[in-house]
């Protein structure tokens, strides 16, 4: 049975000893230390890390998600046992009878259970830390999915890309040029109107893998995740969305000292869903 959330695969890996848990770590430049010491050699352990220094108790960050091939294959819906040899033959064969399934539209969700709209939003409240010395800021991606639709062809697109922290409200968001998120967005501001964005932190591992693959502009990743699970994808309903579309993309002139994302795009945050133990 495929994975439902991002709660049950941080249990399926804790049993599967693919797990480390760290206390009390800095979220300046030490959660992305041990982050980076862990993330040299596949096959070591995620990371999952608690009572994160300067945020309250119940906020978790997790990190080296897809960093062993017995956690891909957990996300993939594959056996965790296989070897390299045996995963490529084994996602070979799967690709053959490959079907991506559309999405099923919910009414409801956990993802609703917080919820802070407008003037209540305030996303300096989660763990979002300084990666790297040389960083602009303090960046809550790239373990996330970036969701934009082409205001042409109604596509959904779902992509990962960095997303700085600048103030409670205003996130930026670098997309590389050619990028399908990129290209949205151009198309949007070609017509002097704001990209509509939402952003997706803690979603099942699966939407981070397929975020990060080059699959064909206008290729659903929402489908192509229910074929991988062989059953539909649970999103919101449109209407349970209407706070969260009001968030936009908007040029800016506005720099800061380092590698930023936020260079000449960011959204400001008019809606924020938080769990409140994670």
């Amino acid at each position: 049975m495929p994975v439902q959330d991002l709660r049950e695969w941080i249990g399926r890996i804790e049993e599967m000893g693919e797990l480390t848990r760290i206390e009390g770590a800095d979220p300046n430049l030490e959660i992305g230390g041990l982050t980076d010491l862990y993330q040299w050699d596949m096959e070591n352990p995620a990371l999952l890390f608690e009572k994160i220094k300067g945020h309250p108790e119940s906020y978790r960050l997790l990190s080296n998600v897809l960093t062993s091939l017995p956690r891909i294959c957990l996300s993939l819906d594959l056996p965790t046992h296989l070897t390299r040899q045996e995963f490529v033959k084994t996602w070979r064969d799967r690709l053959k009878e490959f079907t991506p399934i559309a999405p099923r539209q919910v009414e409801d969700g956990p993802v609703l259970d917080n919820r802070q709209v407008d003037a209540d939003v305030d996303v300096t409240q989660f763990p979002a830390p300084f990666w790297h010395a040389e960083d602009g800021g303090n960046f809550l991606g790239t373990g996330n999915i970036v969701i934009m639709r082409d205001p042409d062809t109604g596509w959904v697109n779902a992509g990962t890309y960095r997303v700085q922290v600048h103030d409670s409200k205003t996130l930026g968001i670098m997309i590389s040029p050619g990028k399908h998120g990129r290209l949205i967005r151009e198309k949007y501001w070609a017509k002097g109107e704001a990209c509509p964005v939402a952003v997706s932190f803690g979603q099942d591992p699966l939407l981070l893998l397929l975020g990060g693959l080059e699959v064909d502009y206008g290729e659903d990743e929402f489908a192509m995740a229910g074929g991988l699970r062989h059953e539909p994808l649970d999103v919101g309903a449109p209407g349970r969305r209407r706070s969260s579309s009001r968030a936009r993309y908007r040029r800016t002139s506005s720099t800061r000292r380092g590698r930023s994302a936020s260079g000449r795009a960011t959204t400001r945050a008019a809606s924020a869903t938080c769990p409140s133990s994670t």
